[in-house]
């Protein structure tokens, strides 16, 4: 399941419950530059709570975490308050959260969602991180109906999933969330002695048409221009495949305009843009974001060529693991059989945690969550 259909899951099926309908987002204008105000701290059961305003405190927090990820970003907050969702980027102790939430409407209850995380520190101890989890949650006052949601991606550990089953969370009867993820501290003879026979013989392909590979990462200008092109490409396959995508990707260029954690390439022959991938560098994880191609690009093997270059660029820059993106072996085998050729591991990704207030709410809530 891709970044997108998860997105899908959680912005309209948690809204409107208990009552039917949804809520329209609420338009929230992108800044130029992220507001810059003072940080803040709050007290949550006992426990001191820091509310990071400033853009630099808090990307030099998430440089450090080890499972930091496009979901504890800026432009990810800021990406989802221009879908609706009210932001604080919250460290407590050792732990950082991006929380988003929605106040309760006539529509439905008040919703908490924290993505990517709650992320920890390797020192920290079972009981320490049990109550700083307990804090933030905490943290939303705690008062009427309420939906509470946690997505940990690639920061799931044992001792995670442990800490939010006593916090009776449990996780929503959703669809196989899976991704393929590569070990990339393997060496580049064995990365490319583990794709599939198919696959390294379409590499080679595209390595022999004269395919240029083309980076864009810090000049504004070339970034917009670029996203441009991806989002033509993106329009254009989700009319081809009939999907609709909860992920526009000129929003999401604008709000990680100076971020240069997100790369983008394109795959170009004789002038013209054949491939187009956005891939996000997170801790130790590279993500394949987001990804469009022409229909030319099936006779140049453009893809083969993109991916490769992205892992490379993922390995020169520390990565210690490529994630593909999520996968979705019924609605899109094609793609499912692509990633799979890379041969990586099959991991659970996208797993949703689901608590709710009253408790009762639960089986409702993950109804909905499941469509």
């Amino acid at each position: 399941m891709s970044i997108a259909t998860m997105e899908r899951q959680i912005f309209s099926p948690c809204e409107g419950i208990p009552y039917p309908g949804t809520i329209a987002p609420v338009p929230v204008q992108i800044l130029d530059k992220p507001r810059s105000m003072p940080n803040t701290t709050f007290s949550s059961n006992n426990l001191q709570i820091g509310v990071i305003h400033d853009p630099g405190v808090w990307g030099s927090l998430i440089s450090r975490a080890k499972e930091g990820s496009i979901y504890l970003s800026v432009g990810w907050g800021a990406y989802k308050e221009r879908q609706g969702w009210s932001v604080r980027r919250l460290a407590a102790g050792s732990a950082l959260a991006q929380v988003q939430t929605k106040n309760a409407t006539p529509f439905g209850p008040a919703i908490t969602l924290i993505q990517g995380g709650p992320v920890f520190s390797e020192g920290d101890d079972q009981d320490t991180m049990e109550a700083t989890l307990a804090a933030i949650l905490a943290s939303d006052g705690g008062h009427g109906m309420a939906v509470q949601v946690i997505q940990p991606g690639s920061a799931i550990s044992p001792q995670l999933e442990l800490l939010l089953a006593k916090q009776e969370f449990r996780v929503a009867p959703t669809e196989d969330s899976d991704t393929f993820s590569l070990n990339l501290t393997k060496s580049d003879d064995e990365l490319r002695g583990a794709l599939s026979k198919n696959w390294r013989h379409n590499l080679t392909r595209a390595e022999n048409r004269g395919l240029e590979v083309r980076w864009i990462n810090t000049d504004p200008e070339a970034r917009r221009q670029a996203t441009e092109r991806l989002a033509k490409f993106y329009d254009a396959l989700t009319r081809r495949k009939s999907f609709a995508s909860a992920l526009d990707p000129v929003a999401l260029g604008a709000c990680f305009h100076g971020d240069a954690n997100l790369d983008m390439l394109e795959v170009v022959l004789n002038g013209n843009v054949l491939a187009s991938r956005a891939v996000y560098h997170g801790g130790h994880t590279t993500l394949d974001l987001l990804a469009a191609s022409s229909e030319g690009s099936r006779n140049t093997y453009a893809n083969y060529l993109a991916v490769w270059s992205m892992i490379q660029r993922a390995r020169a820059k520390g990565a210690a693991r490529f994630d593909c993106g999520g996968i979705d072996p019924k609605g899109n085998p094609g793609v499912y059989n692509f990633k799979k050729g890379l041969g990586g591991d099959e991991v659970p990704w996208g797993r949703l945690w689901l608590r709710t207030r009253p408790a009762v709410l639960w089986h409702l809530a993950a109804k909905r969550i499941a469509g």
